[in-house]
Formats: structure tokens, sequence, C-alpha cells
């Protein structure tokens, strides 16, 4: 009996120890794969029980960020894995670059409904989109498209087009699927802007 209440005691602490240390212990570990391209974030982590967060589950995610660098990648999946365990989440980062976007301000939230409601702000212009579109192409091609797109566009290629999305995007194991969205990007559509951009930031985590 004696060593079942020892066993028991020590479980006790170690999960009391857990409940306190790793929270912040992981949080660090996100923040730091966050500013590996420079930039600030602060992470705020809450689960109960802690050990939860082992699994990417918990009752609060938050994040807020700066001057962060998220290189764009249409291949990433499952990039909502690391948030859909959470009951909340709150995303607000400002000062983004990613890819051929300058974001000023990202937002991403999920309340008590299933999908994430995003609201993005920043800028482009046709010739850094017509850049990465056409990124994934054999140079030769890339350089003729790209200078296709200049000539068709003119001086007008670099100059700076401001966007606005405000999209609703749901998991579907992860993958971001858009719902709904209002607004354009450099002549795109919003829609796979928002679940693309959505996909980079989130494949930080």
């Amino acid at each position: 009996m004696r060593y079942v209440l020892i066993g028991v005691a020590a479980v006790a602490l170690l999960l009391v120890v857990t409940q306190f240390a790793l929270p912040p212990y992981l949080a660090g570990r996100v923040e730091d794969h966050l500013t590996a391209r420079g930039g600030t974030a602060t992470v705020d982590l809450e689960a109960l029980p802690a050990l939860r967060l082992l699994a990417h589950e918990g009752d609060k995610f938050k994040l807020r960020g700066h001057a962060l660098d998220f290189p764009l990648s249409q291949s990433e999946t499952g990039v909502f894995d690391k948030l859909d365990g959470f009951d909340t989440v709150d995303v607000r980062l400002s000062d983004v670059k990613a890819g051929p976007f300058t974001v000023s301000r990202f937002a991403l939230s999920r309340g008590s409904g299933h999908d994430y409601r995003m609201i993005s702000a920043g800028r482009s212009s046709v010739a850094e989109v017509s850049s990465y579109l056409t990124s994934g192409l054999p140079p030769l091609v890339s350089s003729i498209l790209n200078g296709t797109a200049r000539g068709v566009a003119g001086p007008a290629g670099d100059r700076p087009i401001p966007f606005q999305v405000v999209a609703d995007l749901a998991s579907d194991d992860g993958t971001p699927r858009l719902v709904a969205a209002d607004g354009r990007v450099a002549g795109i559509p919003a829609g796979p802007f928002a679940a693309l951009l959505a996909q980079s930031v989130l494949s930080r985590l």
C-alpha cells in the first residue's frame, strides 16, 4: 500500500510539473520555428491536462507575430492539423512577407464553430505574382512567360496592387478548403489565394 501511495504521489507531482512547464516549453519551440527567418512571435497555449498539447489538442491557441517571413508553398497539406484540436484559435500577424505578397495584416480565428475566419490585407504586383505562378516551370519557359507578362502589363507590372481578403475556410482532415471569400488579389480570385496564404502561414507552426 505504501508503494502504491508513493507511485500515485509521483504521478500527481509529474502531472503538476507538466501542467506548468509543458505549455511554455512547447510555445517557445513554436516561437523559435516561426522566427527562424526573422521577426518576433508570442505564442500562448492552454490545455487541461497539458499533456493534450503533445497531440496538438488544447483549450486555446493564441499567436501574435510581427515582421515574420513565410515562404509560400503549394505542396504543404494538413496544415490545420495543428489547430483543429484546439477549442479556440486566435492568430494575428502584422507586416508579414509571404512569397510575392507583403501582408500588412493577417488574422485567423475559430471559436465555437467549425470554420476558420481569415481576414488579410496587403499588397503585391502583377510581376511578383507572375513570377511566383511560373516558379515551378522550367527556367526557359518561366523566363518567357514572365517576360510576356511584363510586356503586357508594361510599367504597371511593378506597380503595387493593394488587396483585401475576407474568407471562411474549412478543414478537410487538416487541409484548408474554401467555404466563401470576398475580394481579389492582383487580378486573381480571392478564394485560391486565401487558402494558399493560410496554408503557407500555418505550415510554419
